[in-house]
């Protein structure tokens, strides 16, 4: 059973929205009528039903077929020989220091964590998926992994790929100016909902300080979600969004 202790509900993953509604919808089911905590999950399900609408129209957009400009193609083979300058070096350090070495160590570490797929896996996609793929694993790099990439010496070579990848999806954000619609206004649009969501986690745990079994009971859906997010990171798995009405899930899981 997923624990509701304070220590626990500070590892809180961010959710995909849909994930964020179904365990919303959940827990407001369990609410009581007219309990004010109702008003505010029913407005947060407002804002992840717009982030989802939002999501279906970006990805209309960028499945589109178009021809890229040369600034794009330029930085895309960047974008690929940085990945393949990471790798290499990784591999390297950890094969010519050994693991007894604390930078071939830290090398062998990275190697293990963002390489196990290859760099095929990283860089023949379609340009926006890169851009969001090279997104979330340049957040691990300097996150949780970022000790093993300044022990590794490769801090360069991920700050060169945060620039060119950055400006990389700067042009891709301009390709989608006609459609009023960005990669940038779909990661706001989401960050107000996780924001919403941890607000209403927070007085979850706030009103039910002095009863744990009720906090337990309210807080089940959000932990159990939380739990399946963080089973996918350690098994280097995407997070994969889920229906919000039946939790079903809607696109299939990848190596991150």
């Amino acid at each position: 059973m997923a624990s509701s202790a304070l220590s626990d509900l500070i590892k809180v993953y961010r959710f995909p929205p849909g994930r964020r509604a179904y365990a919303l919808r959940r827990t407001r089911a369990l609410l009581p009528q007219g309990d004010p905590l109702v008003a505010k999950i029913d407005a947060a399900l407002a804002i992840d039903g717009a982030v989802l609408d939002k999501q279906t129209r970006w990805m209309t957009v960028r499945n589109e077929t178009v021809t890229w400009p040369k600034e794009v193609i330029e930085l895309d083979r960047d974008h690929d020989r940085l990945w393949g300058a990471l790798s290499g070096a990784c591999s390297s350090l950890s094969a010519g220091l050994g693991a007894d070495s604390e930078q071939g160590a830290a090398a062998g570490r990275l190697e293990t964590a963002v390489f196990s797929s290859g760099v095929p896996a990283l860089i023949h996609l379609p340009f926006v998926e890169q851009r969001e793929t090279t997104d979330a694993w340049l957040a691990r790099l300097r996150g949780e992994l970022a000790a093993d990439v300044e022990k590794a010496g490769v801090g360069a070579i991920v700050l060169r790929l945060t620039d060119v990848n950055t400006r990389f999806g700067a042009l891709l954000d301009k390709r989608n100016e006609a459609s009023n619609l960005s990669y940038a206004d779909v990661r706001e649009a989401d960050s107000e909902g996780q924001i919403k969501f941890f607000q209403i986690i927070a007085m979850l745990m706030g009103r039910e300080a002095e009863n744990d079994a009720e906090r337990a009971r309210l807080l089940g859906p959000i932990l159990a979600q939380n739990e399946e997010i963080g089973e996918l990171y350690r098994r280097r798995r995407t997070v994969p969004d889920v229906d919000p009405a039946t939790g079903e899930v809607t696109e299939p899981p990848g190596v991150t």
